[in-house]
């Protein structure tokens, strides 16, 4: 049996990790819960674990104040070599090229070009990925393409529209659109607003749900909307349980995600396992879908016309059957008892090397 540890454990907020290792276990990789990155952990551990599962590696060692930053970046590519030396086997999956909302100097570049060659296995979520990390990093070797998967597994029931909106208190007969998740500058809420105030049609609602956790930025959004009462804003402090993201996201007709930056995305694999239509930049793994019916991709560049036409085009459109059609096969394709079986053959392969 192959055995699992990861960095972060699987967490609430974010099911993704959960659905991985629920659905790798399924193909006898047994997930075992990991403590702290450390030399003692790594000893105690050495023999009942085979591989170290990296996710979003920036949160170990970004810092504001620089110094800190080299210090404790040093410190964790020491920690993974010295957990190499011991016969575990690295692998990290790259959600992004770089950490959000942080600098893109030469010590990001640096940090990132050390990881990516400090681990055995370099995994990515789409095909053009594996071009990026050539092209940024130099690396070309045992760097393999394993997608992100839906959300049926978090979801298996789904509401209709009309039951998801009477629990939320939704007005029906309107047209909704939804940004939704982390509320976060990156991902876009106060482009998304200033796209929504150019859409003129009554009937149109914009909800921004989800978690806020920079008070000024909320403030902002605020701002942003007094003037528009089509426009909710419900924000708070804390993740929504999956309860409430399972109305949220079904009572919508489209999905919003005019982000600034992007590469991976969760949000993508939600809006498609509802069957939503999404409106996002052509950036990561946005460029891959210029020819999927549910996907309204613009050009980041020409944001200020195009997203609110790409938002209208999308809602005139949402209840078209080949719209609903084309997220839903999307869903399919990006099966977890699929991505698991090819991920468990990628473990099983490094492991025969190793021998």
């Amino acid at each position: 049996m192959i055995r699992i540890s990861s960095f972060p454990n699987p967490f609430i907020g974010n099911p993704y990790l959960k659905m991985l290792y629920q659905s790798l276990g399924e193909h006898g990789v047994m997930y075992v819960p990991s403590a702290h990155l450390g030399q003692s952990w790594l000893r105690e551990m050495r023999g009942k674990i085979d591989f170290i599962h990296l996710h979003w590696p920036g949160y170990s060692y970004e810092n504001n104040q620089k110094r800190i930053s080299i210090w404790l970046l040093i410190n964790f590519i020491a920690r993974i070599w010295f957990g190499r030396l011991l016969g575990y086997r690295f692998l990290w999956t790259v959600h992004n090229l770089f950490p959000h909302d942080r600098q893109r100097g030469v010590l990001a570049w640096v940090a990132r070009f050390l990881v990516v060659h400090s681990v055995n296995i370099i995994l990515v979520n789409f095909d053009t990925a594996k071009d990026d990390i050539a092209r940024l990093f130099l690396r070309r070797k045992r760097v393999h393409v394993v997608p992100h998967g839906n959300y049926r597994l978090v979801y298996p029931e789904i509401p209709s529209q009309a039951l998801a909106r009477e629990r939320l208190g939704i007005e029906s007969g309107t047209r909704n659109f939804i940004l939704f998740g982390g509320i976060n500058p990156y991902k876009g809420a106060h482009a998304a607003i200033e796209a929504f105030k150019q859409l003129k049609e009554t009937d149109l609602r914009l909800y921004i749900v989800g978690q806020c956790l920079q008070p000024s930025y909320q403030k902002l959004l605020t701002k942003l909307s007094n003037d528009d009462n089509r426009i909710r804003l419900n924000l708070g402090k804390d993740d929504l349980p999956d309860i409430k993201v399972v109305d949220w996201i079904a009572s919508t007709d489209v999905v919003l995600a005019p982000y600034r930056e992007v590469y991976t995305s969760g949000v993508l694999h939600l809006a498609t396992t509802f069957g939503k239509p999404i409106v996002a930049p052509q950036q990561g793994v946005f460029k891959t879908l210029n020819r999927e019916a549910f996907a309204y991709i613009y050009s980041f560049e020409e944001e200020k016309q195009m997203l609110p036409n790409k938002m209208i085009a999308a809602i005139c459109q949402f209840q078209d059957q080949a719209v609903a059609k084309s997220a839903k096969i999307f869903a399919d394709r990006h099966d977890w008892s699929f991505i698991a079986k090819d991920l468990t053959i990628i473990l099983q392969e490094s492991l025969r090397i190793a021998k």
